[in-house]
């Protein structure tokens, strides 16, 4: 798990390509054993809310001690929870849109 409260980090969010430049906090769980890794952040903006984020892409980019050109964490928007002054996403890596009830169905003939 990976906190992102970090003075030597300058951490970057990006929601479906834009950068939220409100105070962000949170952490990644990477669970390991070929589990989905996820990511719960916070963000102190509370006019996020009103915007279409459920299913949206979203990276993290850690930039600790350097400018990261790869994200530690890029998946989808999952659930979020609003209230007066900030609000809490939960995502899930790319491989959710595999696994799980978001997957897609195959058929191979």
């Amino acid at each position: 798990m990976s906190d992102l409260d970090n003075t030597f980090q300058s951490v970057n969010l990006f929601i479906n390509k834009k950068e939220v430049l409100s105070k962000v906090s949170g952490n990644i769980s990477f669970a390991g054993s070929n589990q989905l890794n996820s990511l719960t952040v916070t963000i102190e903006n509370p006019d996020l809310q009103n915007s279409a984020l459920y299913n949206k892409p979203i990276e993290l980019y850690l930039n600790d001690g350097s400018i990261d050109s790869v994200p530690i964490f890029r998946g989808f928007i999952k659930s979020l929870t609003p209230s007066e002054k900030k609000i809490t996403l939960t995502a899930t890596d790319v491989r959710s849109l595999l696994q799980g009830n978001d997957g897609l169905k195959i058929t191979l003939t």
